[in-house]
């Protein structure tokens, strides 16, 4: 996949998780800042802010301590139910302005949710001839509508936003994978094939009580769980067992539950190498979300 960055251009990213808010900045191929402040619990739950105002606040504090430029920004969007519906699309190449009016005729037709009560956002997966792939993102008005207000509140001018697991596959930067994203209250999987995120799941941990060898033993599972849902979807097109599994996530970054999920996995393990430059200091894990918000390209 070939990264979209903006020649010298300072480029600004958020990811909001539910305990954190992670900002990371990109000049040319180089990571220049990054840094974290945390969020008290319930004021994000399964991807939804649910006080934007608190959340505003959080946010100012953090560009005011990392004195970053406040416009221009890419921020993240997680969506874990909450009446989302995605879809992917086969359309004819097309003009982008053709393009977002197929994508609501195919959504109007496809989708379960009435088109009226989402935000569709979409991104070209792939293309092969006069044909493209897309994927097609329905998110609820009102997840959407708090991201932005808490943006809005703490003065801050949002450029774009795009789906953490996207993020997460451009981050990774790689053909064939399984990215495995562990949090302290949820966790991803997608299985990436030719460069495509052709099935992501994702569930929320919070709800149960669970210490970090613990929640690490569920994402295991779940990639397993995945990757035979992936074989058995899929006859003709096998996962090759010597496919990696690249773990991100802020608890992927501790050394005792890194070691669980090497042991218990079956898989092979491999740090992900993102195709930026970055200081040995950063704690990767944590900041690939904003690694691959830095690296979408311009629509």
């Amino acid at each position: 996949m070939r990264p979209g960055l903006r020649g010298s251009q300072e480029i600004v990213t958020v990811n909001i998780e539910e305990r954190s808010l992670r900002l990371l900045t990109v000049k040319g191929r180089k990571v220049q800042k990054w840094g974290q402040v945390p969020l008290k619990p319930g004021l994000v739950e399964n991807g939804l802010v649910r006080d934007p105002a608190q959340v505003g606040l959080a946010l100012e504090a953090l560009f005011q301590e990392h004195r970053v430029p406040r416009k221009g920004i890419i921020t993240s969007l997680t969506v874990i139910g909450l009446g989302s519906t995605s879809h992917t699309f086969d359309l004819p190449r097309m003009k982008p302005s053709l393009l977002v009016d197929a994508i609501g005729r195919e959504a109007r037709r496809a989708m379960p949710v009435p088109v009226e009560e989402l935000y569709l956002s979409h991104q070209v997966i792939g293309e092969k001839g006069d044909m493209q792939q897309v994927y097609v993102l329905g998110a609820p008005r009102d997840l959407v509508d708090a991201h932005i207000t808490a943006f809005q509140m703490a003065g801050l001018q949002l450029k774009a936003m795009d789906l953490k697991p996207l993020a997460l596959v451009r981050a990774v930067n790689q053909r064939n994978a399984v990215i495995a994203d562990l949090e302290n209250d949820s966790f991803h999987v997608v299985v990436v094939a030719d460069a495509i995120p052709d099935i992501t799941r994702s569930a929320v941990l919070h709800r149960e009580v669970l210490d970090p060898q613990q929640k690490a033993r569920r994402l295991v599972e779940e990639v397993i769980r995945t990757i035979d849902f992936y074989n058995h979807s899929h006859p003709d097109k096998l996962l090759d067992p010597s496919v990696p599994v690249f773990l991100t996530g802020e608890l992927t970054g501790i050394p005792s539950v890194y070691e669980t999920i090497q042991a218990e996995m079956g898989y092979t393990i491999e740090t992900p190498t993102p195709p930026l430059e970055y200081a040995a200091t950063l704690p990767l894990p944590q900041f690939m979300v904003n690694i691959g918000l830095a690296l979408k390209k311009e629509a």
